[in-house]
């Protein structure tokens, strides 16, 4: 870091060890300093998940709603961030915490949608199921071909009505048709991934189970009295 960097990380640390409770206008006030320092949002992501990771249980859950916060009121820059970590420091929240924040979690979990990835949503629910059985799993939707035409959404400022005159109001089949092939193109290539990435996690997360397993034998083994 050079010296600009270090100040606006000590000087948001400091800001941040005061988020001892869920309390909204600090969230807010903390939310704005990530915004006004985006050109650094590194350093502040940075500086995030150390504190979230040293600080109490308690302490945890005000945490995770700070980085919802920043992401969803700032966006860009910090989802991307985050989203580098973002499965490893869920997982290291909920297993910190009580039942109670647990469900706290998940309902954050569900604002998620609209975040990040589906693919990345669902390593994460993969990784806390490991954790708690009882976390849901969402359905894996598998590639196939779509039946049906897609649902194209055009951006209004696209078409200007009376911005030429004289010119057509509509959109040319030519487009419609470019625009048709490239959402079916990304619809394809996003299941594909999702279905790569569960194939993957569900690998993980049976070498996880075995790992539990051999685990448990062995202390088992080393546990049970030897009768002569």
């Amino acid at each position: 870091m050079n010296t600009d960097e270090d100040e606006i990380a000590g000087e948001y640390r400091s800001s941040l060890k005061d988020l001892i409770l869920n309390s909204k206008p600090l969230i807010t006030m903390l939310t704005m300093l990530a915004e006004e320092n985006k050109i650094h949002a590194a350093v502040i992501v940075k500086v995030i998940e150390v504190h979230i990771k040293e600080v109490s249980g308690a302490q945890k859950l005000p945490c995770m709603y700070l980085i919802d916060s920043i992401m969803k009121n700032v966006g860009r820059e910090y989802i991307k961030l985050f989203g580098h970590n973002i499965i490893g420091i869920f997982c290291n929240v909920f297993e910190k915490v009580d039942e109670r924040t647990r469900k706290k979690l998940y309902e954050l979990r569900t604002t998620w949608n609209e975040v990040f990835p589906k693919s990345r949503l669902y390593g994460l629910d993969v990784k806390v199921q490991t954790l708690d059985p009882a976390w849901p799993l969402p359905s894996v939707t598998l590639p196939t071909t779509p039946s049906s035409k897609p649902n194209i959404h055009i951006n209004p400022n696209i078409i200007k009505p009376g911005g030429v005159k004289g010119a057509p109001l509509g959109v040319p089949s030519s487009t419609k048709n470019k625009l048709k092939d490239m959402e079916i193109l990304k619809l394809k290539r996003e299941e594909e991934l999702l279905a790569l990435e569960h194939q993957k996690l569900m690998l993980e997360k049976k070498k996880f189970l075995l790992e539990q397993n051999r685990h448990a034998k062995t202390e088992t083994d080393t546990t049970t009295p030897v009768v002569s």
